[in-house]
């Protein structure tokens, strides 16, 4: 069984962007990113993946900003 965080296209402006688990935002790794319908990057956090939506903007520590908000979907 896999979580799966989605994190909602923000409305606000390219900069105004997401808090995923707030302390686990510094564990994320990007290690792909995704050109759909909308830019999403995609993270894990542990067994975790996380999606991230283009909004988001990381720093070379990868600390994610505001989050707009997500949900999760368990996967069995």
């Amino acid at each position: 069984m896999q979580i799966w965080a989605i994190v909602k296209k923000s409305t606000r402006s390219l900069r105004s962007v997401v808090p995923i688990a707030a302390r686990s935002v510094w564990l994320l790794k990007v290690f792909e990113t995704c050109v759909l319908s909308y830019n999403f990057a995609v993270a894990r956090l542990g067994r975790y993946l996380v999606f991230v939506s283009g909004y988001a903007i990381f720093t070379r520590r990868m600390k994610a900003r505001k989050l707009v908000g997500y949900s999760r979907i368990t996967l069995e």
